[in-house]
């Protein structure tokens, strides 16, 4: 996992992200998040791709929980469009039709 996907992970709360990581459990992923998300957070939402990882956290969420890879999700989340207005449910199936390519 790249350091960009680890601050998106912990700015977004996602444990299931991090626990793809290994050696991270649970337990432990609940605690970076806990710790971390105030000063990742800060600077994730500062830069253009904080702000889509931010907007896009639920799709990385759902992509993970479906057993895709960090970088997989990476690699979706960034090919959604970003001018339009999407709801959640449209973003997951741009994100699935992109990995399913």
């Amino acid at each position: 996992m790249s350091a960009d996907q680890l601050a998106m992970a912990i700015a977004s709360g996602s444990v299931e992200m991090l626990t793809t990581i290994p050696g991270i459990g649970k337990k432990t992923a609940d605690r970076l998040i806990l710790e971390l998300k105030d000063k990742v957070g800060g600077v994730m939402i500062s830069t253009p791709a904080g702000r889509a990882a931010q907007e896009n956290a639920d799709v990385v969420t759902a992509l993970v929980s479906l057993g895709y890879t960090a970088q997989e999700t990476a690699r979706a989340v960034n090919a959604l469009p970003t001018g339009q207005k999407l709801k959640l449910e449209e973003k997951i199936k741009l994100a699935l039709q992109y990995l399913g390519k």
